[in-house]
């Protein structure tokens, strides 16, 4: 419930305190201090820095304008000028204020140090209350060919001054142009003053004491006695203003030939001008508004009151008399009078010094995290980042880009460029296999020798679902439209691996289907005899059902093959040498059997670098360097040999052994430093801990709010021996910023994350030294967490735990007030935009191959994700450094969203009909939620599994001069839970449970700050 109080200013000038029950939007408390008096004078006004009050003083037996030095007291007579002085307000440039002489009222402007005096118009009868808009407005020639939309050719520009008119008895609210010292460039002249002047307030209604709002879009008014507050209303487009007088134009302006008069057509043409519209408020004087535009403020009686905007009760504000009631631009003091002299008293209500937090009626409702954070995270059904910043712009929000916004999009090139090296791996592995298992199948049948058979039966178990996948592919060029959009391969491997089984001789096919169909149902662990080998392996058959983005594209049989070639070893015998003689000498197009395998473990390595098992690489060289342990083939001291060249693994495979036993694999899975922290953090050396948590990744990377968040998180039971091994991990683990970039794309991935997860206070910004800003920056690495294991679920080791022509026609001129670029601003960290910068350079390099992508070849400057980092890494440094922003920085932010739009539609490529094509019906649907698994537990049948669900918004009030913006922008959500082995899920699945009952709970710590 909202409370708007102010108390005891002093002795002399009481305020009864008064409470409101009313739901309302700010909430005015007491300071504890007492009412401060400046000087003597009355009709204070402030000036946009809060350093200058300009007010009205008897002098010389008449009144003038004063200005006061609010910082060091100083005062001076602004100009020297016969007759009266009175109701000065600021302009942008100076100071407005009413002169009269005689009968005559003019409106006069000076500069602040009154060197300049122009006046600006003149009547008969009086002039009072002038206010001037903070925002500049630009006049139009409005013009049609009917070829094209129509145009508008700007005129002039000006400020506006709203005052009133006292005529006969009668008051009127009129507006002028103030001439502008803005920069417009060669696009238009300053016009003069007074040249736009027309009446705004109602017709018939007697309205006086306007007041513009700080945004200089709002104007306040008494007409009748009644409070109204009125909204500019103006043509927003061309278009918009053309439909309106297209019908009416005149006949002198139709057609330019030979006959035409301009300047007779010209004074003809209908002036659309800014319209000033609202409803009654209620009875009151004085009407003005607060410094963030959502209370008014006014007189009763001779008594102060106060009211929400989107309320019409006044209330008391204080019981005292007080007249012309002014913010101060921070928000934080108010001015006023009594009649005599002038008062300053300190304030504090809820987003007090937020100057554009009317544009945000969402947070209206008061938010305790937002007042004490000065920031906030809310739920929201956002899909893609790009939609939502868009919106931002349409709406004129000011943008704050995320850092999760922006790995996003580096993920989304990363998918485009990796996904076009497994295509053509996919083509390698096809027939590499097909040419491996025809090989051995001859072998076998003229030797018997069962080592044989069990490779041709390897290999054809990989070029089955190899070969289902060519037929679909093969099988859409037969499409009238190849652009037509597809359903994903995955949904339809089950309709043709039986046809590449039937084509499969009968010596290996029922082996072949045996496997394929424990592939196809991936449920449960279970066992495979491998010659050589004394005991059964352990495979793990939930690790085949496809998901991660293979789920969504035509990779889905590579994915099959490739988690084949990863968990079933290849014969630890004799038939090992044999088979690296056979892939040297069997062709695979231009190359050998064994070249093809090095490119593709080539791409994998970039990526990925450190295999879990030992491979052919090893093979190869340990039989290079001691043919003898080979030659005859000697098992013990082969495994020996390999042992020490695949080196140690700090993980565990589905046996659940500490050791991980040497076994040679066609196309291991890899190592993850992550994974490895995974093994000292679960029983037995955190004894009965069963699942390891995605806090555990970034406390070992250096996050100290990890560290504690984690630590909290703790059973009881197990906490004081995760804390142990925890810090010994730290202890021994180097940070983000000291290695990982040397090795592979996936490391120096995790190396980005660590970065975002350990983010720094920043002077100037109070929001980034909260707890719960660090606690967001977690969140966020969290949430990137995901995208890299999502990313890697195919390669990446899991640790198992037990436990025109036509005529220009002059249509109207119109009037659109200028208004300011939104003062957006973005995550300051620029260590992790440098990182992502360095990371996706990295990508090109080793994955790419070829010139910098650049998705707006038309531009200047090149677009990518490298860039489009580089750009705001050099943002977030003169946001840390305290620097302004340049307009130019401030323009990149507004129209963020579409750059990440541009980047994301031409990432489908160019000949593709929109996003969904590329990135999937689910992605198009679902946006850029999505789910993974990171560790088994095979005692309890459980994956660990982590998800990105919807976006959330995030709101944070920055620093802006003397008070503050409200900006917004986005970031993932994160989610951790137990899913029972053999459902693992696809992100279609994830999807469905998401807008399930079942949905996981958002972690409990963001509750810091997650309303």
């Amino acid at each position: 419930m909202w409370r708007i109080q102010i108390l005891a200013f002093s002795t002399i000038l009481a305020l009864g305190g008064c409470k409101s029950e009313q739901q309302v939007v700010d909430s005015v408390a007491p300071t504890g201090g007492a009412t401060v008096e400046l000087t003597e004078g009355q009709n204070p006004a402030i000036d946009a820095t809060g350093r200058f009050m300009a007010f009205e003083r008897a002098a010389d037996e008449s009144r003038a304008v004063f200005v006061r030095d609010l910082q060091t007291g100083e005062e001076r007579q602004l100009v020297a000028q016969s007759g009266e002085q009175s109701d000065p307000t600021f302009a942008p440039n100076g100071v407005v204020f009413v002169g009269k002489v005689g009968s005559k009222s003019a409106l006069w402007f000076s500069d602040l140090e009154g060197k300049t005096l122009e006046k600006i118009t003149e009547l008969e009868g009086e002039i009072l209350s002038p206010s001037v808009s903070s925002v500049g407005f630009e006049y139009f020639l409005l013009s049609e060919d009917g070829c094209g939309p129509p145009w508008g050719q700007p005129q002039n520009h000006y400020y506006k001054i709203a005052f009133t008119k006292a005529v006969g008895g009668k008051n009127e609210v009129w507006t002028t142009s103030l001439k502008s010292d803005a920069d417009r460039g060669e696009r238009t002249e300053a016009a003069p003053h007074d040249t736009h002047s027309y009446r705004v307030s109602p017709d018939g209604k007697d309205c006086h004491s306007p007041s513009f709002s700080g945004d200089g879009l709002s104007l306040a008014m008494v007409c009748d006695g009644q409070v109204v507050d009125a909204k500019a209303i103006w043509d927003q487009t061309f278009e918009d203003a053309a439909k309106i007088v297209s019908t009416s134009v005149p006949k002198e302006c139709s057609g330019m030939n030979e006959e035409f008069d301009e300047e007779a057509c010209k004074a003809l043409l209908p002036k659309r001008y800014t319209r000033f519209e609202g409803e009654s408020q209620g009875a009151a004087l004085d009407p003005s508004y607060s410094a963030n535009h959502t209370l008014m403020v006014a007189s009763k009686e001779g008594v102060p009151v106060f009211k929400p905007r989107n309320s019409k009760e006044w209330k008391p504000l204080a019981n005292l008399k007080a007249n012309q009631l002014v913010w101060a631009p921070d928000g934080q003091r108010i001015y006023f009078d009594d009649g005599q002299k002038i008062y300053e008293v300190a304030t504090e209500f809820y987003l007090q010094d937020v100057k554009n937090l009317h544009l945000f009626p969402e947070l209206w409702e008061e938010s305790e995290k937002l007042a004490q954070n000065r920031f906030v995270v809310r739920e929201s059904q956002a899909k893609e980042f790009y939609a939502h910043y868009e919106k931002l712009r349409y709406e004129r929000r000011p943008q704050f880009v995320t850092a999760d916004a922006v790995l996003q999009v580096y993920r989304d090139e990363f998918l485009r460029i990796i996904e076009e090296a497994e295509v053509q791996n996919g083509e390698r592995l096809r027939m590499l296999s097909q040419a491996l298992w025809q090989h051995y199948l001859e072998s076998f049948k003229r030797t018997k020798n069962p080592s044989e058979k069990y490779l041709a039966v390897y290999f054809a178990t990989a070029w089955v679902p190899l070969g289902a996948v060519d037929s679909v592919v093969n099988a859409r060029q037969e499409l009238e439209n190849p652009w037509d959009r597809h359903p994903p391969v995955a949904g339809a491997l089950a309709g043709e691996i039986p046809k590449a089984l039937s084509s499969l001789p009968a010596e290996l096919k029922a082996e072949v289907e045996s496997n394929i169909t424990k592939i196809m149902a991936h449920e449960g662990l279970g066992e495979l005899k491998v010659p050589g080998m004394a005991e059964p392996v352990a495979l793990d058959w939930s690790q085949f059902k496809i998901r991660g983005n293979y789920a969504e594209n035509d990779l889905g049989g590579y994915f099959l093959a490739m988690t084949w070639f990863a968990q079933a070893p290849l014969p630890f015998d004799a038939s090992l040498v044999g088979l690296l003689d056979v892939m040297e000498k069997t062709a695979i197009g231009s190359d050998n059997a064994l070249k093809t395998w090095s490119d593709v473990n080539a791409t994998i390595a970039a990526f990925m670098g450190k295999p879990v098992d030992a491979t052919v690489s090893h093979a190869v060289e340990g039989r290079r360097n001691h043919r003898d342990a080979f030659e005859p083939f000697d098992a013990a001291k082969v495994k020996e040999i390999l042992s020490a060249l695949r080196g140690p693994v700090l993980i565990r495979d589905p046996s659940g052994a500490d050791e991980r036993a040497i076994k040679v694999v066609f196309l291991p899975k890899r190592v993850g430093l992550d994974t490895t922290f995974f093994r000292r953090l679960l029983h037995p050396d955190v004894p009965m801990r069963p699942f390891p948590s995605g806090l555990d990744v970034m406390s070992v990377l250096g996050s100290s709010t990890a560290y504690e968040l984690g630590a909290a998180a703790q059973s009881e039971e197990w906490r004081a021996a995760w804390v142990k091994q925890m810090d010994g991990l730290r202890e021994v683990t180097p940070g983000p910023a000291d290695a990982y970039w040397s090795t592979d794309i996936y490391h120096a991935w995790l190396a980005v994350l660590g970065v975002l997860a350990d983010a720094s206070a920043v002077d100037g910004l109070p929001y980034t030294k909260t707890n719960a800003w660090r606690e967001r920056s977690v969140f966020s690495a969290l949430g990137g967490y995901v995208q890299l294991k999502h990313s890697a679920v195919l390669y990446a080791g899991q640790d198992y735990s037990a436990e025109c022509g036509g005529d220009v026609t002059l249509l109207a001129y119109m009037e659109q007030p200028i208004l300011p670029t939104p003062r957006g601003s973005v995550d300051p960290n620029p260590a992790f935009f440098r990182a992502i910068e360095a990371l996706t350079a990295r990508v090109y390099k080793d994955l790419w191959k070829r010139d910098e992508p650049n998705f707006d070849p038309y531009a200047e400057e090149i677009l990518n994700s490298r860039a489009l980092a580089s750009r705001l890494a050099e943002i977030a440094e003169k946001e840390v450094q305290g620097s302004a922003l340049s307009e130019e920085d401030l323009q990149f932010i507004e129209f963020f969203g579409a750059k990440l739009e541009q980047i994301t539609l031409m990432m489908i490529g160019e000949f593709t009909p929109g996003p969904a094509t590329v990135l999937g019906e689910q992605r198009a649907e679902n946006g850029v939620a999505l789910v993974t698994d990171i560790h088994t537990n095979i005692t309890r049948n459980e994956a660990l599994q982590i998800g990105i669900g919807p976006l959330m918004d995030m709101w944070v009030a920055v620093p802006d001069g003397v008070a503050s913006t409200m900006t917004q922008g986005a970031i993932f959500s994160y989610y951790e839970f137990q899913q029972p082995i053999s459902e693992r899920l696809t992100d279609a699945e994830w999807h469905k449970l998401l807008k399930s009952e079942k949905k996981p709970e958002l972690p409990a710590w963001t509750s810091s700050f997650v309303d």
